[in-house]
């Protein structure tokens, strides 16, 4: 996605839109860097929306003909304010002009949450033509994202069994649930936890697909033979689906038993989190590049070299410190002792976490923020 972009800009002459709670590279090809608080994101995208129908640059015509729950939108945007995004009422302007008048728009979301989702795709609506890319930390997380599914919080901790392919939840999560089935390639900590734990193929080891940045889908060939008693994702699901006695989708579906549905407009109200004495700091999370430690933590080498949680923090805030001191980080949740050291464009007041297996406690999803308290240790 970064060469796409860098291309776009460099040699197509693209115009560039980067909203981010830090400076990031892609943020030097652009003018429109709109550097927002954090877990205030949503209440910029509601500002573009707010711009851009004040102005009326919508396409009115694709959104009374092809779109429903406008008047919602409208509604309830009459209730923002410039003040509550932390970004000028100028920057939101140009911002919002350069991706109205754009004739072959797209927007990139490079870590997705439900909430930020639906707010993007009510601004994606008001344009009517424009392409929505949510980026994954995984191979064929595109293609995931393409398979509708409820993402609610609340509904998935009302959930009793889970099954879980390739992935690993905190272990609070899965404390009450009655059955869990893993499939995974390791007996990570969460198949340690798992009822039943069936071994898998890795992706060398069977034939496959995956959705890439364009969307478009590519195949996979088997490169080595797979260990006996293992088996790929797709036969697992084949040969759970025959015991039961089930019909394994795809399957025909009439016509007359699909509802044509329009997109729909989806109001999100922004919910930004304010620090205070107690928890002065906005904590953001990153994953670390190529070593998410799902599967690369079985690797002694790469755990040689990135072995703990690692904490970047801005220069003034770290003063007093010594690069690779132990601080503790304190949430509402839980705490955790850290390394720090100087973090490139951090700003004042937050600190950038790097993801990692030791990290026990509950975190917001990337793009949100937490609130905590950091001290030495």
């Amino acid at each position: 996605a970064g060469l796409a972009v860098n291309y776009a800009v460099k040699r197509k002459n693209a115009n560039l839109i980067v909203i981010s709670p830090r400076k990031i590279k892609a943020g030097r090809l652009t003018s429109h860097q709109l550097l927002v608080a954090p877990a205030h994101e949503i209440t910029v995208i509601n500002g573009l929306m707010t711009e851009i129908i004040r102005q009326g640059w919508q396409d009115l015509t694709f959104i009374n003909d092809s779109t429903e729950g406008f008047a919602s939108l409208k509604e309830s945007l009459s209730r923002y304010t410039e003040e509550r995004s932390g970004v000028e009422k100028e920057a939101i302007f140009y911002a919002a002009k350069a991706y109205a008048e754009s004739k072959n728009p797209c927007i990139i979301l490079s870590s997705p949450t439900p909430d930020l989702v639906k707010a993007t795709s009510s601004l994606l609506l008001l344009k009517g033509k424009t392409k929505l890319h949510l980026l994954g930390r995984r191979n064929n997380e595109k293609g995931a994202f393409d398979i509708l599914g409820d993402r609610d919080r609340n509904f998935i901790a009302s959930v009793k069994g889970l099954f879980l392919i390739g992935c690993e939840l905190p272990a609070e999560d899965l404390q009450n649930k009655e059955f869990i089935v893993v499939s995974s390639l390791y007996l990570t900590e969460t198949a340690i936890m798992a009822d039943v734990v069936l071994p898998a193929t890795a992706s060398l080891e069977k034939e496959g697909t995956f959705t890439n940045f364009e969307g478009r889908i590519q195949k996979t060939d088997i490169g080595s033979s797979p260990p006996a008693g293992t088996k790929s994702d797709l036969e697992i699901i084949t040969e759970i689906a025959k015991r039961m006695a089930g019909t394994l989708l795809p399957s025909y579906i009439p016509k007359e038993a699909r509802t044509e549905k329009r997109p729909r407009f989806i109001p999100v109200e922004a919910k930004p989190i304010e620090k205070s004495e107690d928890y002065p700091f906005y904590l953001l999370t990153e994953p670390t590049k190529f070593h998410s430690r799902n599967s690369s933590g079985f690797s002694n080498s790469l755990m040689e070299l990135s072995s703990s949680p690692l904490l970047l923090m801005n220069k003034e805030d770290k003063e007093g410190l010594d690069i690779g001191e132990l601080v503790k980080i304190t949430t509402p949740k839980g705490s955790l002792t850290v390394q720090c050291k100087i973090g490139k464009d951090i700003p004042p007041k937050v600190a950038l976490l790097k993801s990692h297996p030791q990290i026990k406690i509950q975190l917001e999803p990337l793009s949100c923020a937490n609130l905590v308290t950091i001290y030495r240790e």
